[in-house]
């Protein structure tokens, strides 16, 4: 998958103005918690390659593919979720609605 440079952009560029922190999640509709990472504005990142992760659901679209991502505990970040990496993990939604009783609130909802 490769995403596109244009619109990573332009939506990496929105941090200034404070709107970066508002994109909605496509999957899951969750507002401010869909973020574009490895674009040139992100001096803090690692590894420099262009791709999303919404940090309620897991979503993500980078180079590997369109998959979900989990908190990787040992690690401490998320890490793209694939048959020969398994860990115990939770993203926080999946983390809510394991451990929440009864209907778990979703603060990001828009």
């Amino acid at each position: 998958m490769k995403v596109n440079p244009v619109k990573h952009f332009l939506y990496d560029s929105l941090r200034f103005i404070g709107m970066r922190d508002r994109l909605r999640c496509p999957h899951c509709k969750s507002v401010g918690a869909w973020k574009p990472h490895g674009g040139v504005f992100d001096r803090e990142d690692i590894r420099k390659v262009k791709r999303w992760l919404c940090k309620w659901c897991g979503y993500y679209e980078g180079p590997e593919a369109y998959t979900r991502a989990y908190v990787d505990v040992g690690a401490g970040c998320w890490a793209v979720h694939s048959a020969d990496t398994p860990f115990d993990s939770y993203t926080p939604e999946t983390y809510l609605m394991t451990n929440w009783p009864g209907k778990a609130p979703d603060p990001w909802r828009g």
